[in-house]
């Protein structure tokens, strides 16, 4: 049971720099933090833990995000144990997933600790502290953010691809256009939603999302792009399973 996640916080990052880490690091970590009674922070809570106030532990956490090193063909991160109230208290982690379409993933697991209020996943993500929220119930966030985070999960999970800047230029390129999309369909103003978590519920979204896509944006040109990002036009497009 404890190996489940019970939720996630998902950030995209326009570029892999530090400054673009750290700040988005610590966008995540203020708003989950503010969301809770935090009194104190461990940080490695399971090996040399080190206790710190919130405010302190949010720099100290942004920063080792931003000085993690590439794992080849898999993600780093930290750990932390978050010490306050019964609902608060709870074991967390943050991680870096690497590709040409980078973001951080903040969780916690079944058995963590962590019993949330309803909707407190989606005050967060109304807050702008991430980009979509994730639990058993489904997906809540934006159509575009959804859309490449489902693509992100089966192509390049756990820092799968590349990620050169070219090829994270290039699916910042491609996120502007699924975000033209997702405004176009939404009167010019991108709308939060859920998605609802099953599989038949995912490819009918996502069969949806790519007929769009292919509708806005030239074969030629996206055709391009995924190749910039190390990907070939028919694998973005395989149906979901």
């Amino acid at each position: 049971m404890g190996l489940f996640p019970l939720c996630r916080i998902v950030r995209v990052v326009d570029s892999l720099s530090i400054d673009t880490i750290e700040t988005a690091s610590r966008r995540l970590l203020e708003g989950l933090f503010e969301s809770l009674s935090v009194h104190t922070v461990r940080l490695s809570p399971r090996s040399r833990p080190v206790t710190l106030e919130p405010a302190e532990a949010i720099g100290v956490c942004s920063r080792k995000m931003a000085a993690l090193k590439p794992l080849p063909n898999g993600s780093r991160g930290i750990s932390f144990a978050l010490e306050g109230d019964s609902t608060s208290k709870s074991d967390w982690s943050l991680f870096l997933h690497r590709g040409p379409l980078p973001l951080l993933d903040l969780g916690t697991l079944v058995n963590g600790g962590f019993d949330p209020a309803p909707g407190w996943g989606i005050r967060l993500i109304e807050k702008d502290t991430g980009d979509v929220f994730c639990d058993s119930t489904g997906y809540f966030g934006s159509e575009h953010h959804i859309y490449l985070l489902l693509k992100q999960q089966r192509l390049f999970r756990r820092s799968v691809g590349q990620s050169a800047p070219e090829a994270v230029a290039a699916g910042l390129e491609l996120r502007r256009a699924c975000l033209k999309v997702s405004a176009q369909a939404s009167d010019q103003t991108p709308e939060r939603y859920l998605l609802p978590g099953g599989n038949s519920a995912k490819r009918r979204f996502l069969r949806q999302f790519d007929r769009a896509l292919l509708d806005a944006v030239e074969s030629a040109n996206l055709e391009e792009i995924l190749k910039a990002m190390g990907i070939n036009t028919d694998l973005w497009f395989e149906e979901y399973r």
